[in-house]
């Protein structure tokens, strides 16, 4: 069975991802830890890995919760800007979670660190706030 990916609505304004694969789930930028619990329980998939693309609170406020009812494997860029990470990715990483490889490539500009992750196989980009459907974002001053 293909990996499927569950867009996951959180706070007013924002989205995580949940990879449902065959080795697993993978949850990226959790930033509200009900809905990401929710859509964990309704896939009915074993959470193994939780992916961090920059460390704002709107990506990242639910990581505890989750971590607490699951205990994945937490991943995200350096620095890690005071939170406790499992491993830390650098540009040009492979990361394999959940039946998915996922590269982690650089994205600076909008928060550093900031990374993506891209599934080559399927051609999902995971861009945290560098990419916008409506908009162009906040460029954080460096």
């Amino acid at each position: 069975m293909p990996p499927t990916v569950h867009v996951v609505p959180v706070l007013s304004d924002n989205y995580a991802f949940l990879i449902e694969g065959a080795g697993g789930g993978v949850l990226i930028d959790p930033g509200e830890a009900g809905p990401c619990l929710a859509a964990i329980d309704r896939a009915g998939c074993r959470l193994t890995h939780i992916l961090i693309t920059h460390y704002e609170a709107d990506h990242v406020a639910g990581i505890d919760a989750v971590v607490r009812e699951h205990s994945p494997c937490v991943i995200g860029p350096a620095p890690t800007c005071g939170y406790a990470m499992d491993r830390i990715c650098l540009p040009g990483d492979r990361i394999e979670a959940g039946g998915v490889v996922l590269r982690v490539i650089d994205t600076p500009g909008h928060y550093v660190p900031h990374v993506a992750y891209h599934e080559e196989r399927a051609g999902w980009l995971f861009s945290g706030d560098c990419l916008f459907g409506a908009g162009c974002g906040r460029v954080r001053d460096q």
